[in-house]
């Protein structure tokens, strides 16, 4: 059987701003990266695209409440091809 593998950081590095932004609302929407992002109050976070990948990969690790399955659905990506 020859499955192809897909490494989810090298992914990340590739998704919009706004799929992330997706994603991180919908498995780390409490992360600062993700709630920050678009408040200009918060410099650190304002449009830091390191933040926001950080968050995403951060949830992906940790996978505490699906976050991988919610992920690869947002994605329309069959999970058992990430990892």
């Amino acid at each position: 059987m020859n499955q192809s593998y897909i490494d989810f950081p090298d992914l990340v590095k590739g998704l919009s701003d706004e799929t992330l932004l997706k994603i991180g609302k919908a498995t780390g929407s409490t992360d600062f990266g993700v709630r920050f992002y678009y408040k200009k109050q918060h410099p650190k976070f304002y449009k830091n695209r390191f933040a926001l990948e950080k968050a995403i990969k951060r949830m992906w690790a940790n996978n505490a409440f699906n976050h991988r399955e919610r992920t690869a659905r947002i994605l329309d990506i069959d999970l058992e091809t990430l990892r």
